[in-house]
This record gives C-alpha cells, sequence and structure tokens, in this order.
C-alpha cells in the first residue's frame, strides 16, 4: 500500500530494499560505528520515528535498545550521513521503505485538501506493535473515519517512546484490555509485572494485571564477574536440562541480543558437544531434532519454548 500511495504523488520513484546496505558500506561510514549500526540508526530510528533534526541534536531524544551512546558531536556525523543519503536516494528517486514512508506523510500532512488518496474509511489493523510510528502517522492521515487496532504493546522492544504517542492518536479512553494470558506462566507474568511498575505510561488506559492459569518454575538471574565464567555456567545449566531433567535440545533456546552474538553462542555450544541452530536460518525447520535453539531477542517474538536461556 505504501508503495501505491507514494507511487500515485511521485510517479517515478521506485523502491529499493538493499539500498541502505550497498550505500553504506560503499560509502565511508563514520569511525565509531559498524555499517550495520548506522544503517540501524538512520533508518530504523530517524526514519522510522520521523526524529527532526532538532530533536536528535539539540533535545538529544533518547535512543533506547542501542548498542552505544552518541556524544552531541557523534550524532552531528550520523545527521550528515542521513543528509548525504537522502541527498542520494532524491538524485536516483529510489527510497528505503521508511524513508518512503517519511516522504509520503510530509505530502499527506502538505496537502489535507486531496481527499482522492484518502480512500480508507474503517481501518481494522492487527498486530499493531509491530508497525513503526511513521507507519502508523501514515495511516492516520488515509482513513477518513474509525480506525480499530488490536496488539501487545509489551511485545514492542527498545521504543523510547510509545508508537500512539509519536504517531499522535489518543487512545486514552477507547482502549479494552484482554486480561488472560494464554502463554506465560503466572511465574513469568509476576516478573514482567515487577518491571512494568516502573516503566513510564505507553499511551494506555491504566494497566491491569495479567491473569494466567500457567504454573511453572520461577525465572533464575546468574550473575558472573567474567563472560567466560558465565559461558560455563551456561553449559552446566544446558548440561542439567539436557542430561538430567531430560529436556529434548530442540525445546530449549537460547537468546542473544544482536545478530553479530549468534555464531559466537554457537561455537561456544559446539565447543562442548552441542548442536545448534540459528532460527532464522534458510535450513531451520520445526521439525529439526537435537539442536539447541539460537536467537535474537527480537526474532524470538511469537514463539514458545519449553526452556529459555536468555544472555
Amino acid at each position: 500500500m505504501w508503495r501505491n500511495k507514494l507511487q500515485i504523488i511521485y510517479p517515478e520513484t521506485s523502491y529499493d530494499f538493499s539500498l541502505l546496505e550497498s550505500y553504506f558500506v560503499r560509502e565511508r561510514t563514520p569511525d565509531f560505528l559498524l555499517p550495520s549500526e548506522i544503517i540501524s540508526e538512520v533508518d530504523n530510528f530517524l526514519f522510522a520515528n520521523a526524529i527532526t533534526r532538532e530533536e536528535y541534536l539539540e533535545k538529544l531524544i533518547p535512543r533506547y535498545g542501542m548498542r552505544q551512546r552518541l556524544s552531541r558531536q557523534q550524532r552531528r556525523i550520523i545527521w550528515k550521513a542521513r543528509e548525504e543519503f537522502v541527498d542520494n536516494m532524491e538524485t536516483n528517486r529510489t527510497y528505503t521503505q521508511n524513508y518512503g514512508r517519511l516522504k509520503l506523510i510530509k505530502y499527506l500532512r502538505l496537502h489535507p485538501e486531496n481527499k482522492d488518496i484518502r480512500d480508507i474509511s474503517y481501518l481494522f489493523l492487527d498486530e499493531v506493535q509491530d508497525l513503526t510510528p511513521v507507519a502508523l502517522m501514515i495511516l492516520r492521515e488515509l482513513t477518513t473515519r474509525f480506525m480499530v487496532m488490536a496488539g501487545d504493546v509489551d511485545q514492542s522492544l527498545y521504543n523510547y517512546q510509545s508508537p500512539f504517542i509519536r504517531a499522535e492518536i489518543k487512545i486514552r479512553g477507547t482502549t479494552r484490555v484482554l486480561k488472560t494470558n494464554f502463554r506465560n506462566t503466572s511465574q513469568i507474568c509476576q516478573l514482567a509485572d515487577s518491571f512494568r511498575k516502573h516503566c513510564p505510561s505507553n499511551g494506555w488506559d491504566n494497566y491491569a494485571e495479567a491473569f494466567t492459569f500457567r504454573e511453572g518454575p520461577v525465572p533464575e538471574l546468574y550473575l558472573s564477574e567474567t563472560i567466560d565464567d558465565m559461558k560455563k555456567l551456561l553449559i552446566k545449566k544446558l548440561k542439567i536440562f539436557i542430561e538430567d531433567l531430560g529436556y529434548d535440545p530442540e525445546n530449549i533456546c537460547i537468546l542473544v541480543p544482536r545478530n553479530v552474538e549468534i555464531q559466537n553462542m554457537k561455537e561456544h555450544l559446539k565447543d562442548a558437544d552441542y548442536e545448534t541452530i540459528n532460527i532464522k536460518s534458510e535450513k531451520f525447520s520445526f521439525c529439526d531434532t537435537a539442536k539447541v535453539r539460537v536467537s535474537t531477542l527480537h526474532s524470538s517474538k511469537g514463539l514458545d519454548y519449553p526452556s529459555i536461556f536468555s544472555s
């Protein structure tokens, strides 16, 4: 839908989903960021959240979930790289998905008189937590009457602000909360609620604790002074679950923060004679057995495993 709308307004434009990687790998990137990190910063943060220059450089808007802190000077360097990338896209009239959305919302807000393009009367959205703020902005602009949205904002990782607040969609007083949690045990829900109570409001009405009828073990936290000690502890716990408690390896998933850490984890487990598979691998199948699953936090959303280890 996004591409169709943009191409109605700008007929000669196109999308290239490999553009970010080809541009930032080809062009010189800042010394303090990897190409993958500046790609995430520019597209997934700046474009996807419609971050303005003032917010980024003057107000120093938080960047939750990013790998490292940035100084004001480093932000200036990144913003300059963003502007150069935008100039390159505009010259070639070829855009990334999130920049295309940003361009579309700018047009819609500058042309409220264009009724033809606003051709949605009622919109029903599921899994709304997976939409970026700029996508929600567009849908709000294109919908002439009501939007009905279903989602779980607790599945949204690293958002510095509610996407609804960012998209200027007011939902207070219009929400209905489903309180029964069918996925998690009561022990996991209690732990999650203890963190949630300290979090700022995400734009929802007052939160009510979830009800769950499943019981399970209390989540365990292990701390160590060194990474090597933590790796040894992980292997020890795996051995207990697989060899002593009789868990099948495929029923255990190890979560890591980022993609770059998946291979390190796989090699570590291989040294301990445990076979593993990345759930995002083309070779992955839920029918595979005898292999411990490895995943990033993001990729694990929506999946169920009897036992989870998070590093």
